[in-house]
């Protein structure tokens, strides 16, 4: 039915439709994430580590490098004008007046990772072994996903990048905007760590990756990240399951170590440990 308008100030059925629409769909999340949330998942991070235990020795290796770096680098004297922007933050104890400024502070996280982990690559003898993919952020944050069903903005969309077998990355031609075609994951930001707020993260997490499952097509299962306040939580989401890991501070060394260790792991592993079912394959003509 369409509702009843009266003056100028009258609203289109169509919008009222798309309104309702998206009320239901976000009811449906709402109760799916209350029969299926579980916090304080340990093991999480493990779930992305390659299978072949020689890969996963070697993802370690990259690993407790990058952090030992990343730790290197806080503690300097000197930094440079780019690092002062990440480093300078976290030395003030990852402190934010407004949940924006986290945007730019992790993509910063995610790109210093990328780089290290492509800096390792070509260094014996961790070169021997190449890494699959890079996880780097879109370079716009708080945008539409092209394409999206919902009117929704992600805070921060998280792309693979590939690494050919040379060891560089291969350059990928990017859309103004990301879609839900190309996306890896999602990061959603929250200005504080509380329960509730961690909570609302995961719902809008459900509501932006299920339009994930709709486009692509071989998916299985889908990661996620939540960023309240300086605290990351890694997500793992599926048909019947919507897991939660502990917290990991970027305030302290081993949260940063564990988030390091998260990233060099999906840049290693199997595709299926991504979430993708390599067994499937598009037949466009059917």
């Amino acid at each position: 039915m369409r509702p009843k308008t009266s003056g100028v100030n009258h609203m289109s059925s169509k919008s009222t439709d798309v309104d309702a629409h998206t009320k239901l769909y976000k009811e449906e999340v709402e109760r799916y994430v209350q029969k299926r949330l579980s916090f304080d998942i340990k093991g999480l991070v493990e779930l992305a580590a390659p299978v072949y235990s020689e890969l996963r020795n070697i993802a370690d290796d990259y690993a407790t490098k990058i952090a030992k770096r990343f730790e290197n680098t806080l503690a300097s004297k000197s930094l440079s004008e780019d690092d002062e922007y990440l480093f300078g933050w976290i030395r003030k104890g990852a402190k934010i007046n407004q949940e924006k400024e986290l945007y730019g502070y992790f993509a910063k996280f995610l790109e210093f990772v990328a780089r290290n982990v492509v800096d390792l690559n070509h260094k014996p003898p961790f070169s021997k072994h190449r890494p699959k993919r890079v996880v780097e952020a879109f370079d716009k944050h708080d945008v539409k996903i092209d394409g999206a069903e919902q009117n929704y903005r992600p805070d921060i969309v998280v792309e693979c990048t590939p690494i050919d077998q040379s060891g560089k990355l291969v350059k990928v031609s990017k859309s103004p905007r990301p879609t839900y075609d190309s996306i890896f994951t999602i990061v959603e930001a929250k200005k504080t760590n509380s329960k509730s707020e961690v909570q609302s993260a995961c719902i809008q997490l459900i509501l932006y990756m299920r339009e994930a499952y709709v486009r692509q097509w071989n998916r299985r299962f889908a990661w996620g990240l939540t960023l309240c306040g300086e605290s990351v939580r890694v997500c793992n989401m599926g048909n019947d399951h919507l897991l939660v890991s502990p917290d990991m501070s970027l305030a302290q060394a081993d949260g940063r170590a564990k988030l390091v260790k998260l990233l060099v792991y999906w840049s290693f592993c199997e595709e299926h440990r991504l979430g993708y079912d390599p067994t499937i394959t598009w037949l466009p003509l059917l």
